[in-house]
């Protein structure tokens, strides 16, 4: 239900019975076991001595990843137990199952979970929270052995406790019990008129609180370290908008940030990291089911951010289930590095071939010599499909720098990959192409490569039309001599001198009717009818 409800909505009519199914089989169970107590650590969640949830583990699968998150998200919020008494009400169920799927979605707005169950006034649940004098102490204890630390001292016992030796107190004493007098004639008027203010604030949207919270401190002080503070609030406004897919909302967020010109060093990272700390398997969860206007929304929103925003896109990219959604991150890729290519370099290392092809596919959108030197780092990727990429896209570079890289690809054995190398190589004359495939042809493990290799690399020299290739082309056709036999290479070789159709070529074909060997005329008698009839 957890899982469902982050990628749905709680509200969605998919996960609706399962919510209800979950609050039925709570009632159910305090209904014969009440009362239960449930103690929360970090990682677990015990019923009495019993062991019920653990956190999560690498063998768990997606699902149970989040479900096992809920130990912490308790302890975080500073829930230490849960009591269920025979009391429990279907409305102290609901309020339960609904701020735990919260928590566990990452959809918190600006209240924990223990102030949602607070504001649901439970009655038959009782919740322990960790006491603050815990964390008071701490913090007391710290800033003491600071400020020995810092005078070269050790604590004593009297620092240790008196840790508010620095604080005034007001001369005149106050007595607690007349002070209380006083205030309480209008204790509850004060009461109500605070909760009048607090339904009021609530009722508002988080975003025109936020925007307006932002105006108002700056207009008290608009200095160079307010805007730095206020824009540092703003990203984490942005990220957690993101993460909840709140996708207006961030716009909204975004709109409060400075220009990415005037943006300092210091606030573009903080946004980095904000964007780089989200939960992108809830994003690219969110994303995948979404429609092409949100995923537009989205991706047009990280192209605004621009630079800190790209580790998001590539950890969505590389999350991505659906091809809409991969194109869309790859385009935003495309646009924000258009102007800087090297800033997708350090993707090349990522251990997901899909993502390095992607990048790869970026690379020969955005095109130009600038990025042929890492098109020839992804070259030499172990997934052949990295390299067939790789070979699209140096249609987009010079022919200067991407001959070397396509030629390192000759030896490769995928089929599929050397017949798109060689079409590649072929778009532009160069002699340093057909070095290489007469090389090929002529080195002594020529043989031992699958015969679709060899035929591939025999008929690519005729779209060279370079005399050179003659020779080799009739020591393949004459090849084995009165114990000759018929061979796809051979039949290859008369076709290749065949298409290249100079006197040499046709003088070597001709020359051939006349061998000893029966596989040897018949392979050059075909290639000459064929190219009568092609005329």
């Amino acid at each position: 239900m957890v899982r469902a409800s982050r990628i749905f909505g709680k509200d969605a009519p998919s996960v609706r019975p399962m919510r209800e199914r979950a609050i039925e089989d709570l009632l159910g169970l305090l209904e014969y076991h009440a009362p239960l107590l449930l103690r929360c650590s970090a990682i677990e969640i015990w019923l009495r001595d019993e062991l019920v949830v653990r956190g999560p583990g690498a063998e768990d699968g997606d699902g149970a990843r989040v479900e096992r998150r809920i130990p912490f998200l308790l302890y975080r919020d500073g829930v230490r137990a849960i009591h269920m008494e025979a009391g429990t009400t279907r409305t102290d169920a609901e309020a339960l199952i609904d701020a735990l799927v919260e928590s566990a979605n990452g959809r918190s707005e600006d209240a924990d979970l223990v102030s949602r169950l607070w504001e649901a006034e439970l009655t038959g649940l009782r919740i322990e929270i960790a006491p603050l004098e815990t964390a008071l102490v701490t913090n007391i204890e710290a800033a003491t052995a600071t400020r020995l630390s810092e005078a070269g001292g050790a604590p004593s016992d009297e620092t240790q406790t008196d840790p508010f030796d620095d604080w005034s107190a007001p001369a005149p004493a106050a007595t607690a019990e007349a002070e209380w007098a006083a205030l309480a004639p209008g204790e509850d008027t004060a009461r109500e008129a605070w909760r009048e203010r607090w339904r009021a604030e609530r009722a508002r949207p988080r975003s025109e609180r936020t925007a307006e919270l932002l105006r108002a401190v700056h207009a008290l002080d608009g200095g160079p370290e307010m805007r730095e503070a206020l824009a540092a609030m703003s990203t984490g406004w942005l990220a957690q908008a993101i993460e909840t897919g709140r996708w207006q909302e961030a716009l909204e967020a975004y709109a409060t940030l400075p220009a990415p010109r005037d943006m300092s060093e210091s606030i573009a990272q903080l946004l980095q990291n904000q964007l780089s700390g989200l939960d992108v398997e809830s994003i690219a969860e969110r994303l995948d089911e979404s429609d092409a206007y949100t995923q537009g929304t989205f991706f047009a929103l990280t192209v605004q951010i621009g630079v800190p925003a790209l580790d998001l896109v590539v950890a969505v990219l590389g999350q991505a289930t659906r091809p809409r959604l991969r194109a869309a991150a790859t385009t935003a890729i495309c646009y924000t590095c258009s102007d800087h290519p090297e800033r997708v370099e350090r993707y090349l290392s990522d251990s997901r071939w899909q993502v390095v092809r992607n990048i790869v596919f970026a690379l020969g959108q955005i095109g130009g010599d600038a990025v042929a030197p890492m098109l020839a780092r992804a070259a030499r990727h172990v997934d052949a499909r990295v390299r067939r990429a790789v070979v699209q896209a140096l249609g987009q570079v010079s022919p200067a720098r991407r001959v070397p890289i396509l030629v390192s690809q000759l030896d490769t054995p995928d089929p599929q990959l050397l017949s798109a190398t060689l079409a590649m190589l072929l778009r532009t004359a160069d002699g340093r192409a057909t070095d290489a495939i007469l090389a090929r042809i002529n080195a002594v493990d020529f043989e031992s490569r699958p015969a679709e290799a060899r035929v591939a690399l025999l008929g690519a020299l005729a779209d060279v039309s370079d005399e050179r290739a003659i020779p080799a082309l009739e020591a393949m056709l004459t090849r084995g001599g009165w114990f000759a036999r018929r061979t796809p290479e051979r039949s290859a070789a008369a076709d290749t001198l065949a298409r290249i159709g100079t006197p040499a070529a046709l003088d070597a074909l001709r020359a051939g009717l006349s061998s000893r060997s029966e596989a040897v005329r018949a392979a050059c008698h075909e290639a000459l009818q064929r190219r009568d009839n092609a005329a």
